[in-house]
């Protein structure tokens, strides 16, 4: 457990560098597609640096006991903590350490399920509309369109609305959850990191810029798109684990 908990920390590093990186050089351009592919080449990137073999070679090899010396591999290269012998109140904190990592990735595991659980039970219990892209569901309670898989789910209110229904179908057919999924599975695996939070928030930004923009490109006036981006502000849009219209930087959204 002490070498994942030491891989995650390694990622950890790497992913918070490529984030400064992205930040100030490609955030606010508007080549949104690329951004997606340079964010989600980012989460790989930080997952491959520490070589696989060494990893692996790490965890077979390893005692269980708090290390005195140890060796954390990032990028191929290996920094050795060097120093003398732990004492008992040091080890207890070298023990302690991996438990609070898996604790966290467990209670965070929890509420990610809990949220697909509500998500799911809205969409199970409400009307269903087949159409050859998605499966649009109309919600028996208020919620701010979102849209998951094929699912593409509104309120009642908002069913025959077809600026909102094309909105979360650019979503479906660019297969923005999938991005989703693996970023909340990446904040699992790196819970402690604020990065990885942030990452998942950059790209789901980038997903909005992009459906906004493909939006506004089909012929719609920029000042009825602002006002529905503005009206759709209540109700539960599940904006962390879904595409959801209810999305935070609603006011760069505006601007752009």
């Amino acid at each position: 457990m002490g070498t994942i908990t030491a891989y995650a920390m390694s990622v950890a590093i790497i992913l918070a560098i490529e984030y400064i990186v992205y930040k100030c050089l490609l955030a606010n351009a508007t080549f949104y597609r690329f951004n997606r592919g340079v964010l989600l080449a980012c989460y790989a990137i930080a997952l491959a640096a520490v070589p696989a073999g060494d990893f692996l070679g790490r965890i077979l090899a390893e005692s269980g006991t708090a290390p005195a010396a140890g060796a954390i591999s990032i990028s191929g290269i290996k920094a050795e903590l060097a120093g003398a012998p732990a004492q008992a109140s040091g080890a207890g904190i070298w023990h302690a350490i991996p438990l609070i990592y898996l604790a966290g990735a467990a209670l965070i595991a929890l509420l990610t399920i809990y949220s697909y659980i509500k998500m799911a039970r809205i969409i199970r219990s409400g009307e269903k509309r087949m159409t050859e892209d998605a499966v649009i569901v109309i919600a028996n309670t208020t919620v701010s369109p979102f849209s998951w898989g094929r699912y593409l789910v509104v309120s009642p209110a908002d069913a025959d609305n077809r600026l909102i229904i094309e909105h979360e179908l650019i979503h479906i057919r660019n297969r923005h959850s999938l991005d989703l999924i693996f970023a909340q599975l990446f904040i699992i695996f790196n819970w402690f990191n604020p990065v990885a939070w942030l990452m998942r928030r950059e790209l789901s930004a980038v997903h909005e810029y992009d459906v906004d923009r493909r939006i506004l490109n089909s012929g719609v006036k920029a000042s009825d798109y602002q006002m529905l981006l503005i009206r759709k502000t209540v109700g539960p849009g599940f904006q962390s684990i879904a595409n959801s219209l209810n999305q935070k930087k609603k006011k760069n959204r505006l601007t752009m």
